[in-house]
């Protein structure tokens, strides 16, 4: 029931799991300013409350996953 995860700032890296699928209640998700790679994952349209996005200043490659657009509440979206 996770609502809000803020890892931001923290020298993370490696790549964002597929396991964010389980977050489904995700309201506020934010892992800026870090060192996160790869693509973000499809598996982000199964986290259907997500407000904002926050994705920046990240080394983040690929094109944005299709069910990223079916995120009918989302409204703040940083690359």
């Amino acid at each position: 029931n996770l609502e809000f995860l803020y890892v931001n700032g923290n020298s993370l890296i490696g790549s964002v799991s597929e396991n964010i699928r389980q977050l489904t209640k995700l309201i506020d998700f934010r892992i800026n300013d870090n060192s996160f790679n790869g693509t973000i994952p499809d598996a982000i349209k199964l986290c259907q409350e997500l407000e904002i996005l926050d994705f920046s200043h990240n080394d983040l490659s690929g094109t944005l996953p299709s069910g990223l657009f079916e995120l009918s509440t989302l409204q703040y979206f940083y690359m």
